[in-house]
């Protein structure tokens, strides 16, 4: 079941980037099939298992925050991809936060969906 939920995490992903690379002036994403599957499985490593972590310590503070310390994690995330691979790069800080917006509603809607693909 964790196969099936990370493959969708992943094309989730998938989409978000493309969504991004589509609306997002000042986001240049590498669209080669080879590259933009690497980059989305890069993406979802981080969104799957370093962004909860992240989450996991900053509890407390998310919640004093009121969430919006999840949305700098979610910047961070998106920031440290562009720093991890060249396939992506995110020119300043508004297209970084524009990015940042699309992905936390994505993340939103795809955390919803794979709630209830692990009730099944």
């Amino acid at each position: 079941m964790i196969i099936i939920r990370l493959i969708f995490f992943f094309l989730v992903n998938l989409a978000a980037l493309l969504v991004i690379n589509q609306l997002v002036p000042g986001v240049e994403l590498i669209t080669e099939t080879s590259v933009l599957i690497t980059t989305a499985l890069i993406f979802t490593a981080l969104n799957s298992y370093l962004r909860p972590l992240i989450r996991y310590f900053l509890t407390t503070f998310i919640i004093l925050t009121l969430g919006l310390l999840g949305f700098a994690i979610n910047a961070g995330t998106l920031y440290l991809l562009d720093f991890i691979t060249k396939n992506i790069s995110i020119n300043g800080l508004q297209p970084l936060l524009l990015s940042t917006v699309i992905i936390t509603i994505f993340n939103l809607v795809s955390s919803f969906f794979g709630w209830a693909l692990k009730k099944k």
